[in-house]
């Protein structure tokens, strides 16, 4: 059983790890933020590696991408720059001030969707509030007259 800092800590690496994946989605079509289980680890590389990006080819296969750490897949923003920067079908790959631009650009889009998300949740939970029939509510441990 996990402790309730554990779950937290559970709950906000998968919140970003589902974010990272699509937004990666979101970016090209075909690309997918893949993890491998412990059961189909083949190599050293897949052991300190655990994730990838895979392309999804349009004649049914694939073609992996890159691999990332877990320390890497934990800075979403940096595995943003990386995949910006490594695609070499939308800009020269020596151009150092793109890859500086894809670095702010990668940034943006991360808290950009992280501020989407927070205000989706925001208006979920408001439309719950004025959606209850209810005269208080209670979130969080605070008491609310509606």
């Amino acid at each position: 059983m996990t402790d309730e800092l554990t779950s937290k800590l559970l709950t906000k690496s998968f919140k970003d790890t589902s974010r990272l994946a699509e937004i990666i989605r979101d970016y090209k079509w075909g690309l997918e933020l893949r993890w491998i289980p412990n059961a189909q680890r083949t190599n050293s590389l897949e052991e300190a590696q655990p994730y990838c990006i895979v392309n999804k080819l349009s004649n049914g296969g694939e073609q992996l991408v890159m691999f990332l750490t877990e320390a890497e897949v934990a800075n979403p923003p940096g595995v943003l720059a990386r995949l910006f920067n490594s695609d070499n079908s939308k800009h020269s790959s020596g151009a150092i001030l793109r890859r500086i631009e894809n670095s702010e650009r990668a940034k943006a889009i991360w808290e950009e969707a992280k501020a989407a998300e927070a205000q989706e949740e925001a208006l979920d939970f408001w439309r719950s509030v004025w959606n209850s029939p209810k005269h208080t509510y209670k979130h969080n441990g605070i008491k609310m007259d509606v």
